[in-house]
């Protein structure tokens, strides 16, 4: 035992030193504890998958609470699936994770609706685009398992999840009296019904309206109390944009329409005495039906209410919110039915450092307002950046905190990982960029300065020879500086710790924004911009963004939107003169920094870079090999470069490269890793090659996907084996060998390891 365990140590201190020599750095990672929050896996290839923990973000659209079993709450999101909450572990659990690529557009949930009588069953109406924008009609999930697993039925339209109006109510709903009858309102086709549980379903073709295009049916209520246990409820509310509220008395025979309900309504809710409230928007109102009457109980003249909720134990407590897609929406309260109210005067703490100083993380398109029947004195909120929880609603002025574990829903630009510090960059739609120092901590602070929270960062880049140094382009959104958009430029020195912005911009003061950034092998030297717009060609910098110098020869347009996800630039990572360009087939080199450029190949495979159709195309240079440039064109496959782009060579055994990332070189090889997203020898997965693409690992997980919209790939430049994956809606990824992840769940924090005393750790 002596003996093996002294060999053991021996070669691990001459891996250590290997990997050291190679990236000419001394090797350091964090050993942490796996945090609860994050969701893993392993398979026969040894993988664990989980989330790097950011802290949630993304539009948590609606939430569904059960009513007769404690802590059995789920949420919905425009883009990011549903989740449950797990009360002992106090994170949400994501219920999506078993679909793949190819059925992304389940993570967009339109609606959720629960069966009081059997709390294991729960229904989620999924998809979400209603136009060109998704070629999938909806569909309808069914759970007899409170979400590990899903039946699905296919619908003959279109729903719109992540479209205008997702934070209206509930459309989807389950009698309470009968559980096999279901009704779904639909954005474009009317009001639809099942009555088998959500096997069939067929359109109520006596429901007098469809309602106002892409708005449609925007809340389905049955009144429980109208029924009995086994015969469908007598009475059903359902609100419909452009017309009002419509009820039914007769099971859904006949179909009235309430008058004076106003015609925008957004959510309503049924007390416990039958009292329905309905919010509105345009001009802004909150009304009571009783007794056959309307009764006008707005709090305040607003634009619009979203938002309300009425306690199950006490009818004349309600909560309402103003309802504006931006920070600041206010909160209501009202303890006597709405005859009077107050605004709730609110504390708001937040477990996230970089959202804890900045109070546009809070009441930020408010979606949805929940007592918990359960709790007392608990109400949820949630809106834009996740969900808010307070258990003191009946104080004066009562203490809010975010409760995001487990819930990550980011949409993911661009990744980048230091080969000297392990630290990584990720670069979003929304919040900006982040730097993780750790894997599962969040990052104390956003990239950009806090005034400019909501920008979007889309593309970075690292010196291969000056590491300490990164580059982010993007643009500050939702502002009003002139610009729809204004462009944003950043630089750090310092390994992201502190950041500058660019001194001057290409076409004038911020009009060029986004686009893709390419940094010089030796950074300070050269950077590469090339702007997002039809004309926009690359222009260079070699004084860190004071002047910019526009290229020749280059061609124009190679990104024209933010939602396009190609990646058409990229540097050689040994050569500081050298960088490379894609489009429509052709490949184009610059031996001169940038200044000109010529086109080396016509003959690669022709992507029309259609961001809808995933005709994506990427070009990355390998760390440590010169002229070493492989580009991935989807469908069309991954090809090879050993000269500099000056031709290629097509990979056998790669059907498909949606996306692909070089990493840390493998133990005793000077080459780096190879990862790619597709499929290879016809199997569809995640794959690593040690060889440079002659062989292949499959390391992806069964039930664990990783299917909604994968955007960016990235190696760690640090750990072998590990890679990470930005999501259209689930944040981002990384997978590890499952016994490196038992000792390194987070990236490196510092240079200064105790080397002997990590290895021993592992002994």
């Amino acid at each position: 035992m002596f003996k093996l365990k002294t060999t053991r140590f021996l070669l691990l201190i001459i891996a250590g030193l290997f990997a050291a020599i190679s990236w000419n750095i001394v090797p350091c990672v964090v050993a942490q504890t796996a945090s609860p929050s994050q969701i893993s896996a392993a398979n026969s290839s040894g993988y664990q998958w989980q989330n790097v923990a950011i802290g949630g973000g993304g539009f948590v659209t609606g939430m569904a609470i059960h009513p007769n079993v404690k802590d059995l709450i789920y949420v919905r999101t425009d883009v990011g699936g549903a989740y449950r909450w797990d009360a002992a572990q106090q994170r949400w659990l994501p219920l999506m994770e078993m679909f793949g690529q190819s059925e992304s557009y389940l993570y967009g949930i339109e609606s959720l609706a629960l069966d009081r009588n059997n709390p294991n069953i729960i229904y989620a109406a999924a998809g979400e685009y209603t136009d060109s924008r998704s070629r999938h009609n909806g569909v309808i999930l069914k759970s007899s398992d409170r979400g590990q697993s899903w039946t699905q039925t296919p619908l003959s339209f279109k729903l719109g999840a992540n479209e205008d109006w997702r934070w209206n109510g509930e459309r989807l709903a389950v009698d309470p009296n009968q559980s096999n009858l279901l009704y779904l309102g639909s954005r474009h086709q009317g009001l639809w019904k099942s009555e088998d549980g959500a096997k069939t379903w067929t359109r109520v073709t006596n429901f007098p309206t469809p309602g106002t295009p892409n708005r449609g049916i925007v809340f389905i209520l049955f009144d429980p109390k109208t029924g009995t246990p086994g015969t469908p409820t007598s009475t059903v509310y359902v609100g419909v944009a452009g017309a009002g509220v419509y009820r039914s008395q007769d099971r859904g025979q006949t179909w009235t329409l309430l008058q004076d309900s106003a015609k925008n309504p957004q959510r309503g809710v049924l007390a416990s005495d039958s009292t329905l409230y309905v919010t509105f928007d345009a001009p802004g109102a909150i009304k009571k039906f009783r007794n056959n009457a309307w009764v006008d109980i707005t709090p305040a003249t607003l634009d619009s209410y979203n938002a309300i909720s009425v306690s199950p134990s006490n009818p004349q407590l309600i909560v309402a919110a103003q309802w504006f897609f931006n920070h600041g929406n206010k909160l209501f309260k009202s303890t006597n039915g709405g005859q009077t109210w107050q605004e709730i005067q609110a504390n708001h703490q937040s477990s996230i450092p970089w959202k804890s100083n900045d109070e546009r993380f809070w009441t930020s398109g408010i979606s949805s307002l929940s007592f918990d029947p359960h709790y007392r004195d608990r109400v949820w909120y949630t809106d834009g950046w996740g969900i808010w929880r307070t258990d003191e609603i009946n104080r004066d002025r009562s203490v809010w905190r975010n409760v995001v574990s487990g819930l990550e829903e980011i949409v993911n630009f661009t990744l980048a990982s230091s080969p000297r510090s392990g630290t990584l960059f990720q670069g979003s739609a929304d919040i900006g960029g982040l730097r993780h120092e750790t894997l599962n901590g969040y990052p104390p602070k956003l990239i950009q300065s806090p005034s400019w929270m909501t920008s979007d960062f889309v593309s970075m880049d690292l010196s291969s020879n000056e590491p300490d140094l990164i580059v982010s382009v993007g643009s500050r959104r939702w502002t009003s500086s002139g610009f729809p958009d204004p462009g944003y430029g950043v630089y750090s020195t310092n390994d992201g710790r502190s950041w500058t912005e660019f001194p001057a911009y290409p076409n004038g003061y911020r009009k060029a924004q986004r686009g893709r950034v390419a940094v010089a092998a030796q950074g300070d030297r050269t950077w590469v911009w090339i702007p997002e717009g039809e004309n926009e060609v690359p222009y260079t910098t070699q004084d860190r963004g004071k002047t910019w110098t526009r290229s020749t020869g280059a061609p124009a347009g190679l990104t024209t939107t933010v939602w396009q996800w190609n990646q058409p630039l990229a540097s050689d990572k040994v050569d500081p003169n050298q960088f490379y360009l894609y489009k429509n087939g052709s490949f184009y080199r610059s031996t001169n920094s940038g200044k000109t450029w010529q086109a080396t190949v016509n003959n690669l495979p022709r992507l029309d870079m259609d961001w809808a159709n995933n005709a994506w195309s990427t070009i990355k240079a390998a760390p440590g090999l010169k002229g070493e440039v492989w580009a991935s064109f989807n469908r069309e496959g991954l090809y090879r470069s050993r000269n500099g782009g000056t031709s290629f060579t097509k990979l056998p055994n790669v059907q498909q490269a949606y996306l692909f990332a070089f990493g840390k070189n493998p133990p005793n090889r000077q080459n780096p890793t190879v990862f790619v997203y597709g499929t290879v020898n016809n199997a569809a997965g995640i794959f690593r090659s040690d060889n440079l693409g002659e062989t292949w690992v499959k390391i992806d997980v069964p039930g664990q996907a990783i299917g909604k919209d994968p955007k960016f790939m990235e190696g760690d430049a640090r750990v072998y084996g590990r890679v990470y994956i930005g999501m259209g809606g689930r944040g981002i990824y990384y997978g590890q060998p499952a016994n490196l992840a038992t000792t390194s769940q987070g990236a490196a924090s510092s240079n200064h390891c105790r080397l002997p005393q990590l290895l021993a750790s592992r002994l």
